[in-house]
């Protein structure tokens, strides 16, 4: 299936969220670290959670609520939030530098313009 507006409108919007939330709650990076620090206190019988377990479990919850609304673009907008969030957790100590400006290319067009999270 070939790419469509619609796909590529809601990984814009996912991106601009992203760094808009940054400007609100500092990089999702710094806010998962507080999350999961909060939740290996509240939850003391598991072993330690990660940033990256904050996405995912958030991806869950998203998943969960798709179940009961398909149709709300917000659960879909977030999941692929969380999923760049959770992949630019994962990565932070390799070489790799996700906190760069962005770009999303389908072959050799540009697809997504530069975002900077």
């Amino acid at each position: 299936m070939p790419p469509t507006d619609h796909m590529y409108e809601l990984l814009h919007e996912a991106m601009t969220t992203v760094a808009e939330r940054g400007d609100s709650y500092g990089t999702p990076i710094d806010d998962f670290e507080r999350i999961a620090a909060m939740w290996n206190v509240l939850c003391p019988q598991r072993s330690m959670y990660e940033p990256h377990d904050v996405a995912m479990y958030m991806i869950c919850l998203k998943l969960s609520r798709l179940t009961h609304s398909p149709h709300l673009k917000d659960n879909w907008l977030d999941i692929a939030g969380y999923a760049a969030c959770g992949y630019a957790c994962v990565v932070r100590d390799e070489e790799e530098e996700i906190a760069e400006p962005l770009e999303v290319f389908i072959g050799e067009d540009t697809i997504i313009e530069k975002v900077t999270t």
